[in-house]
């Protein structure tokens, strides 16, 4: 009996430790970064899987870190944000139907590239944005 009682004393205080310790650790946001979110469509139809990646422009004086958001049925939102001004933004595509191209049948999750990578830039404001992009056929 007093085992089990030190069993459960034990569970909790280390339950209580646990708790205290993640008190400090919520994740704030960067007030200096700027989310962008938006949809991305290809021959008129969302994109269903792929990924934007925007990064500075040096060459217009752009910088802060790159980040990188997934599309998902068309849209994507940056996780992390960046930070304002010129930047580049690379975006793929793919037809969102996982391949199994291998011998241990993994295959790359997000399906076959439905177009070659896509470039432009942009001017990324102060506050949140959000950015359409419709890649070219």
């Amino acid at each position: 009996m007093i085992q089990s009682s030190l069993r459960i004393l034990l569970g909790v205080l280390f339950l209580v430790i646990i708790g205290s310790a993640n008190l400090g650790c919520t994740t704030q946001r960067n007030p200096d970064l700027v989310i962008v979110s938006g949809e991305v469509t290809y021959d008129g139809q969302a994109v269903p899987a792929g990924v934007v990646k925007i990064e500075p422009d040096a060459s217009q004086g752009g910088g802060g870190p790159a980040d990188y958001a997934k599309i998902v049925k068309g849209r994507f939102e940056t996780p992390k944000g960046v930070k304002p001004g010129a930047k580049i933004v690379s975006i793929t595509g793919y037809d969102g139907v996982a391949e199994a191209n291998d011998e241990e049948g993994m295959g790359f999750s997000m399906g076959a590239a439905i177009f070659s990578e896509y470039k432009t830039k942009i001017e990324v404001g102060d506050s949140d944005e959000t950015r359409d992009f419709t890649i070219p056929k």
